[in-house]
């Protein structure tokens, strides 16, 4: 996964991110893995023929155990033979391991943590979605990109293989 930090306060971070691409940390790779499930649907809902549930975990930026959950309708479109654009949109949830144990990290107030919920984890439940583009090389293999997006700047890129069966 690459991450794309788009705000100052995260950035001022970005000399102890173990796996910055550039100086400033604005881009950062994170290893993880992504599943999900596609239900086809008996009939299409304005226009979606099918429902997606996306998990995915991952390291964060800071090497923190992160993840996040996505369910919605997806639409899809076949661009030619081997490209599709898909995207969906529905609730989504994201988490990290705490950034309020890391020197110089500022809390800006957009992840919530809470004792009894996910304790020593952050978190935030937004309307979001994903987007994708998914390149066929054989049956069965895809090459895919894809982005949650958030409200108002959270923003998870993945770059990886799909295996179906």
């Amino acid at each position: 996964m690459l991450a794309t930090h788009l705000i100052s306060e995260t950035m001022a971070l970005g000399q102890d991110f173990p796996r910055k691409l550039d100086d400033r940390g604005r881009f950062v790779l994170m290893p993880g893995l992504e599943v999900y499930y596609d239900e086809t649907l008996d009939s299409p809902w304005k226009g979606a023929e099918e429902v997606r549930i996306a998990l995915g975990y991952y390291r964060d930026s800071m090497d923190r155990p992160s993840g996040y959950l996505c369910i919605g309708p997806l639409w899809s479109w076949v661009l030619n033979p081997d490209l599709r654009f898909g995207f969906m949109v529905g609730p989504s949830f994201i988490y990290r391991q705490s950034w309020n144990r890391v020197p110089g990290y500022a809390d800006d107030s957009f992840y919530k943590e809470n004792s009894r919920f996910m304790p020593g984890y952050q978190y935030k439940f937004f309307v979001g979605g994903k987007l994708e583009l998914r390149r066929t090389f054989r049956p069965g293999l895809e090459g895919v990109w894809s982005a949650i997006p958030g409200i108002p700047y959270v923003i998870v890129q993945n770059v990886g293989l799909r295996w179906s069966w």
